[in-house]
Formats: structure tokens, sequence, C-alpha cells
């Protein structure tokens, strides 16, 4: 079995030391006879907690690794005012969205990149004109370049590199995006996360820009992961006793846009909380050969009473190996480069870099969230749960009748679902 970088974390703070050569384990001695009490105490508190994280690695059971059940390339279509836009997930509009069902609560993932178009001009300066939305909630992750954003609320506000831009469309809100047109490049990703229907048509809309310095940015070694976000680092080692992270420490980092954990590590972990969202930005560098696991369960996402949670994955830069680990590359699913992917079914997500000759990383995304299990109906920009109220919604908007109340804007307040 893999032993967790939390276990070493625990030897460390009893004051031991790891050998790994072998499975010896030793601990500084002390010289002097009044350091004595405190080396017994060490000593007992290390082998306590050497035996916990044991016990617990032990007691697991088998784990079945989730293989990708769907990959996809995307494909370039138009949006806003003829906006080129990768769509990897959506567009379905006007009938009841079967093929979005098989990712609940996922309704939409687009990537927008610039595409050059005739003349060297690209399309996303066009931006995309005012629009109605309701019964979801909406995210703009900017990677480079910036969005200013005005609505039917009266909220203007832009969201630099790095920020992230939160609309929960509730009862129904119009609003505009405009990227900032003095910026050479834009690019970023836009998700659209379904509301459960006891909340579609109650919710005053929201919008809130959290910028880059809000989020966590951690090691994918670091022991926090495991239980804030049920992502750990492990070694190609296999299943010994003795696997270890590897010395210097992973060429690696993880950025926490969202965890299903209350009050951890983002802003948004408290306002997304029905349904719960985990949203990472993970980079895993060659060096080392260092796996990462997503498990859903550690962090409370999954029990017994609540559907399975899907997870989505969108590689941006190198390729990423999903499966499982101890089978070899060659037995694991390649995920690359602007393709998009959902893992099937079975407990935990093994990740790990395609690192040939001239690669040295992969950057990717990993969404998850748990299934409402209800129907989702898209059509003129709303979600409900039936045709007929899609086309209540628009035909409200068109009579100016569903723009009626308006929530907190900038710096939301965080809600309590």
């Amino acid at each position: 079995m893999w032993l967790t970088a939390g276990c070493l974390t625990a030897w460390h703070t009893a004051g031991g030391e790891t050998d790994v050569v072998g499975k010896s384990l030793s601990l500084p001695m002390r010289s002097t006879a009044t350091t004595a009490p405190r080396w017994r105490w060490q000593l007992l508190m290390a082998t306590v907690l050497f035996a916990l994280c044991s016990t617990t690695l032990s007691a697991a059971p088998n784990l079945a690794p989730r293989r990708v059940a769907l990959r996809t390339s995307c494909v370039w279509t138009t949006d806003g005012d003829a906006v080129d836009v990768k769509r990897c997930l959506g567009g379905t509009e006007g009938r009841e969205a079967g093929v979005l069902r098989a990712l609940d609560p996922f309704l939409v993932f687009d990537s927008y990149e610039s595409r050059p178009n005739g003349g060297g001009s690209v399309s996303w300066h066009r931006g995309f004109p005012a629009h109605p939305h309701a019964g979801f909630d909406e995210l703009r992750y900017i990677t480079a370049g910036r969005l200013r954003h005005t609505d039917s609320c009266g909220n203007d506000a832009h969201t630099e590199a790095g920020g992230l831009q939160v609309l929960r469309t509730g009862t129904g809100i119009a609003h505009e995006e405009r990227p900032d047109r003095r910026h050479l490049v834009f690019s970023g990703f836009q998700v659209w996360l379904n509301a459960p229907q006891r909340r579609k048509r109650v919710e005053v809309p929201v919008h809130w820009v959290i910028p880059a310095a809000d989020f966590a940015n951690l090691s994918i070694a670091d022991t926090i992961l495991g239980p804030r976000t049920g992502l750990s680092c492990h070694t190609r080692a296999g299943d010994r006793d003795d696997a270890t992270p590897t010395s210097p420490p992973p060429r690696g980092w993880v950025k926490v846009i969202s965890t299903a954990v209350r009050g951890s590590l983002s802003p948004l972990s408290d306002f997304f909380r029905d349904p719960p969202l985990t949203w990472l930005h993970v980079v895993i560098g060659c060096a080392g050969g260092h796996v990462l696991t997503y498990r859903t369960t550690e962090v409370g996402m999954t029990s017994p009473n609540q559907p399975r949670a899907h997870v989505v994955l969108y590689v941006m830069h190198g390729e990423l190996l999903v499966g499982d680990p101890l089978q070899g590359d060659d037995a694991a699913d390649a995920v690359g480069r602007g393709e998009f992917a959902a893992a099937g079914d079975g407990d935990v997500v093994h990740m790990w870099p395609s690192c040939p000759a001239q690669s040295t990383s992969v950057e990717f995304l990993l969404l998850s969230a748990p299934r409402l299990m209800e129907p989702a109906v898209v059509g003129h920009g709303f979600v409900g749960t039936t045709p007929a109220e899609v086309a209540h919604l628009n035909e409200a908007f068109v009579r100016g009748e569903f723009l009626q109340q308006c929530g907190g804007g900038g710096n939301a307040p965080r809600q309590e679902l």
C-alpha cells in the first residue's frame, strides 16, 4: 500500500526521523540526561502515530481505480457576438438534455482561447452582449487577460488573470461580458453548474469576483490537501509499506479554487454547499514519478445516501494518464492537451504525467460535484426541469417580468445553503 505524506509529517512532528532504506526507523539521540523524559515522550508519540497511520492504511478496503469513461477533443463553435469558443460539454438547446445529465450537475464546460481568424484578428474582442440566465450557477476562471462584467442588478466589475467570477443566476438576471481589448491575449474557462430544483425559483441573483490572491496555492505534497480536498500525492513505488514521497519534494502545485470542505482554503468552499464543488488547478512535474490520487469520500462529498460524484478533467498542457499506476503507463488512459474527460465508476482517480522526451510537466483542471439526479432542460440561456418551465422563463424575460430581485455584488457575502 502507499504510505501517505501525512504519516511522515506526523512522525516528524513527534520528533522522529525516517530512514527510507528498507523499513528501519530511528530516533535522534540526546546526550544529556535532562532530555531523557522528552525523548521517551517523543518515542511514545511517534510509535502511536506510526501505528495509527499503519492501521488506517491497512484497514482501508481495496479501492477500485476510476478509468476514463468519456473523452473529447471539444469542438469549436461561436457564442456571444460570434466569439470562437471551444465547447467541451453542453450545447443541447430546447429539449431534455440527456447527454448533459450524463455529467450531472455539470451542464457546460467551455474553453476560451485566442483563435486567430483571417487577417490576424481574434474573435474574443467582440465579447458577449447582454443576455439572460436563470436556474444555474455560472463560473468563469480567467487564466490570461481581463474580463469586464455588467448586469441588470447594477454590478460592474473586472476579473483579472488568475481570478474567478461567480454568477448565481437564481430567479433571473441579464449580464454582459467584455474582454479587455488592451490585452493581447485572453483565455479562461466557463462552467455551468446546475442548481437543485428547490433553489431555482427562490434565490436572488448574486455576482462575485474572487481575485487570484484569495486562493491557496500549495505543493502537491502538502499534507493539508488530503483532508481538505481529497487529493493526495504518492510515488510510483507500488503498494510497498515503505513507499514515500521522494526527496527533494515533488515539482508541482495545486491551486485550490473550491473544495467540498466548509471553510477550507478557498472563499468558495462556503458558497457552494448545494451541491458542494471541488475545483483544482494542478501541475505535476515529470521528475520523481509522482501520482496524485483523488478520492471524494475523504472529504465527505459522497456518502452511502448520496449519489456518487462526477469527476471531470481538462488538460491545459502536456498529457495526463489516468488509471491504475501499478499496471504501468501502457494500460492507462491518456488525456492530451485540449481534451476533456470524465471519470467512470470506481472509488479513486489516480493521475500522473506522461513524460516523453520533450515534456516536463502536465497542467490540468479537476472538477467534481455530486449528482443531483434531477432533469435538466437547457434553452435560451435558462435551465429548468421541464421544457414548459424553460419556455415560461423565456416568455417572462421577453415581457420584462423576471428581473425583479437582486442580491449582492462585487465582494458578495458567502451564502449558507
